[in-house]
């Protein structure tokens, strides 16, 4: 037999090639067989699939806790994929994973806080298998704790006086009704010229949770 890497011309090698796995692709190689006579050659190719590769993220944050959930977003490797994940105690798998879309955490409600959980394994389609070098391969679900809100002034005060309340830097506060109070950014509260009973609502910012 006589190994070819084109289809016509070129000197054969009795040797057979050995193909280069380093780099993702198709590689043709052609061969005849020689008994006496030279016979027509046939091609034979050589498919090198690149390993899954891309990055593991989380959802959240949560207050106390939540249905956690990951997602694999992948850059390289054919999908669908077959994710096996580190979650502190267990390798949990979870299979026909679609690249781009969140899966739910083997164990839910998730309610430890800064649970992390770190990429063991990832099979895509072709059944090639990524064990380290991920682009980012681990994920952290962050929970925050509940804001302790209370009043730091008094809950009852006279017309014209003010109070405090806290938290602020999570939340922002809105009175239910501004001809009784107003309250500023930073929690103070200013009654107005009429007697009665108001309340004030509580509403997360853009970095709180309620």
């Amino acid at each position: 037999m006589l190994w070819y890497t084109a289809a016509t011309g070129g000197t054969g090698s009795s040797t057979a090639p050995t193909p280069l796995t380093t780099t993702a692709g198709t590689t043709s190689y052609y061969v005849s067989q020689t008994i006496g006579c030279e016979s027509p050659r046939a091609q034979i190719n050589v498919v090198v699939n690149a390993l899954p590769q891309g990055s593991l993220s989380a959802n959240g944050p949560f207050c106390t806790s939540g249905t956690g959930q990951l997602k694999w977003t992948a850059t390289a490797g054919n999908g669908p994929y077959t994710v096996i994940y580190n979650a502190g105690t267990s390798n949990p798998t979870q299979t026909n994973v679609t690249s781009g879309t969140f899966f739910t955490v083997f164990t839910n409600p998730v309610t430890t806080p800064g649970a992390t959980y770190t990429l063991v394994s990832v099979t895509d389609a072709t059944g090639c298998v990524r064990t380290s070098g991920f682009t980012a391969g681990s994920a952290t679900i962050t929970e925050n704790a509940l804001p302790i809100v209370r009043i730091t002034g008094r809950s009852t005060i006279c017309s014209g006086f003010t109070t405090t309340l806290s938290p602020t830097t999570v939340c922002t506060w809105v009175s239910n009704s501004a001809s009784l109070a107003s309250v500023t950014t930073g929690g103070k509260v200013t009654t107005g010229p009429t007697t009665g009973t108001w309340t004030c609502t509580v509403q997360p910012t853009s970095t709180g949770r309620i």
